[in-house]
Parts: structure tokens; sequence; C-alpha cells
């Protein structure tokens, strides 16, 4: 039985087909969309499922109403129903109802395509160095394979970005440096399509942020900066003119800020522009055996970093003007492959040693450092991303490690949320090694 829901917004200036609506697992209307502004008074009209009722757009009904309003004849070529009409804008006790287009909400309510969690991507690569792109719309308690690989065969994956459910780029690059690509979705991975990268940049894609539909930030390898405004179908280089970048590894971006770890740099190589590209300066970091790794900002006036050849961490609490090592040595002599702080005082971070790998639960208390290794996999697995929604709830993915019995899968996604206990979440393919894992509204 196919079943399509409305839900009661408030203060929305437009409602289009990139919003959406789902029912949770108390069939209870919940609202996914992009504006961080929306707040949810559900709680204000009866959650009903009934009965069907049309609406002319604009009429006015009570915020009491249990219906909901829909034209249940009318459907797409796909068999979904079409929202007739849905309330927004609360007007003292009134609602109003505007029309929009297909109910991209319709679902079977036994339908494990529905989305009943965190939506989110990782990316990796299949034997041939060919990117893969896995998806979740639960949580992670199922994944699928997205992206048609014949259009980036041989470019394998780098980095991933969500913005919402439906958007999300992806970092592609060559194993050997020479030839890269930006991919992206808007319509939830059922389409990755490449995106036209500037005249002469030819490669690796090796970071990638979004910041929303529109606007994202990438950077090459070799330390080319490149932005787009228009969700992609226009990238253009940034200058950083007196800032040489030698070899990129991560980049992070909030706001104006934007931080980027440029290992070839070493000491100097954290790269900040705190005014959406317009000026650049180097930032050092203090006893650094090697360049950074690792970047993640909390806000403009907070980020974190990591260094190779080194398990301490380090952080600025002034917008960069000075780094310190606020978390010394916390585990083992080298190194940290990705972090991710879901506050000031909380980083989370991972391990790739080889013949074994690491999570890093990192706290700072009272003056103290507070640190907790773990290692679900026992050994079998190296870790190489993690995205964080708290300082409880985190996935982490990784590759096997070297020595491991053949028949194990090939990558690893691990999921917290207690910050403890790990579940090892099912994977729809074995040959694929994990690099970095991203899901909507979280940190990373």
């Amino acid at each position: 039985m196919l079943i399509v829901v409305a839900s009661v917004l408030f203060v929305l200036p437009a409602v289009g087909m990139d919003n959406f609506f789902n029912i949770n697992e108390d069939n209870a209307i919940e609202y996914y969309g992009v504006n961080a502004d929306l707040i949810w008074i559900g709680d204000q009209i009866a959650q009903t499922m009934g009965p069907f009722t049309t609406l002319s757009p604009f009429d006015k009904i009570p915020v009491t109403t249990n219906t909901f309003a829909v034209d249940k004849n009318q459907t797409n070529d796909a068999d979904e129903l079409l929202i007739n009409a849905a309330i927004i804008e609360v007007e003292d006790q009134y609602a109003m109802a505007v029309r929009f287009g297909v109910a991209k909400n319709t679902v079977n309510i036994d339908d494990d395509n529905a989305i009943t969690g965190p939506v989110g991507w990782a990316i990796g690569y299949y034997p041939d160095n060919t990117a893969a792109i896995l998806h979740t719309w639960n949580g992670g308690k199922t994944w699928e394979v997205q992206g048609n690989t014949a259009l980036w065969t041989g470019l394998n994956g780098q980095d991933i970005s969500a913005v919402d459910e439906w958007t999300a780029w992806a970092a592609l690059g060559s194993k050997e440096g020479v030839g890269g690509a930006i991919i992206h979705t808007t319509d939830g991975g059922a389409n990755w399509n490449l995106q036209p990268l500037p005249d002469g940049i030819n490669e690796a894609v090796k970071g990638i942020k979004g910041l929303s539909r529109s606007v994202a930030w990438a950077v090459t390898l070799g330390g080319t900066v490149m932005r787009t405004l228009d969700g992609g179908e226009n990238w253009v280089v940034i200058p950083h003119d007196g800032v040489t970048m030698k070899q990129i590894n991560r980049i992070d971006a909030k706001g104006d800020d934007i931080w980027i770890a440029d290992y070839g740099s070493g000491e100097y190589g954290m790269i900040h522009s705190p005014d959406f590209g317009v000026t650049w300066r180097q930032e050092q970091l203090p006893d650094v055996y090697d360049g950074p790794m690792g970047v993640s900002i909390v806000s403009s006036q907070i980020a974190w970093a990591a260094a190779r050849l080194t398990t301490s961490l380090y952080r600025t609490v002034d917008g960069g003007g000075a780094w310190h090592q606020d978390a010394p040595d916390v585990y083992g002599p080298h190194d940290i492959d990705d972090i991710c702080a879901p506050d000031a005082d909380t980083v989370w971070a991972v391990q790739n040693l080889g013949l074994c790998g690491n999570i890093i639960w990192v706290r700072l208390a009272n003056g103290e450092v507070i640190s907790d290794i773990m290692d679900p996999t026992t050994g079998n697995y190296v870790y190489e991303g993690v995205t964080c929604f708290d300082e409880k709830t985190v996935w982490v993915v990784g590759m096997k490690a070297y020595g491991v019995d053949p028949s194990f899968p090939e990558g690893v996604i691990l999921h917290t949320n207690d910050g403890t206990t790990w579940t090892n979440q099912p994977l729809p393919v074995n040959d694929v090694a994990l690099w970095k894992v991203s899901f909507a509204g979280a940190h990373r």
C-alpha cells in the first residue's frame, strides 16, 4: 500500500520537490529538508493518516485539522501520488496551503527503502582503482552501491561530502595523481554526474566539502583550490597568491572559513582562508615531525588538526592565530589519517598502521586529556575515514589490514551511538576498500 504524507512547517519561503517527508518507526510524520531554520510543529496537529482531502492553492485551514492535502487520484509515471498542497507559514490560527510537485515521500510503509534514519555516503575503490560509492538511507542498517563506474574508470575515490539527503559531492583521482574528477548527485544518488573542471586542471581532486546545494569547495593534490557557487555547473580556480601548497591531504570548510591540510608544507601546512577565499595564510603547527594530514572545523574560532608521524592532536581557539598541541601523543607512534570534531573539547581520530588500526576518542576535561583507544575488528582492518554527529554518534570506514584472511571483505563500516559499543554494518559488496564517509547533517 502506497501512502503519502504531508507535514506542517513554520516560515518556509518556498516549497519544492527537494523537500520531502517520511513516516518514522512510530508511524508519525517527519519532515526532511535543507533549511536549518525550519521548526517542526507537528505536535500541534493530529498526526493521522486521513481522510484524503483536496485543497485549492492558498486555501486556509485550521491548524487543528486532522487532514492533509493530496489529490489521491493524481499520480506520475512511477505510480507515485502527487502532493497537491502542503501546510506552511502559520498565521495566527490558520495555515496556508500551496501547491507543489511530486511526493518524494511516497513509500510503502513496509518498504525497506523508506528513509528511516540518517542518510550518508561512503567512498572507496574497487581492485582496479575505480571509485566505488555506497549509500545508506537508514543510518547504515543497509548500504547500497551507487553510480555508473564507466564514467570514471581508473579514478579512485578520494573524498565525499553529503550536503543533505539528496545532495552530495565526491572527489576522484588517479593513483598516480594525474587525472581527476568531481562527481555530484542531486537525487539521493540515483544519478551521479561528472562536473567540468576548470580549463587546465588535470590532477587528482584530493578533497571536497559541500556547504549547500549551490556552494562547495574542492582542492587538488597539488594545491589548486576550486569553488562553485552554482551547484557545480561552473567550478572556478581560487587564487592563493603568496601561499604555495605542495601536497594536499584534507580540506574542511564552514561558513567563510576554509582550512586545508597541506602535508607537503610541513609545520606550516595549515592553510587558512577566514574570508571565503579572498585571502590565504599559512599557520604553524608546533612540534610536528611532518606535515598535517587532517582538519576538522568546529567554528570560525575553533578547529582541530592532525599531522603525520605523530598521534598528537592540535587545536586552535582563536581562528588560527595560534595552534597548540592540546592532546599530545594520544596513542602509538603514527599516524592519524582522519579526524572529526563535534565540539571544542572532543575529537574522533582514526589510524591506519598497516597491520592494524585504531579508533581514538579524545576529550579535554578539567585540564586533562582523556583518550579511549578502540579496535572493534581486533586487527583485521585499518581505518581511513570518520564522521560524527556528536561526541557519541560516529561512523568509521576502512580497509582490510595486511595479511588478513583473504575471504574477509575488503572494506568495513563501523558505527557507534554510545561512543564505546561498535556495530559492523553489512556491506552490499565484498571487493570495495573504503576511504572516507560523510552523513547529511554530520560534522563531516
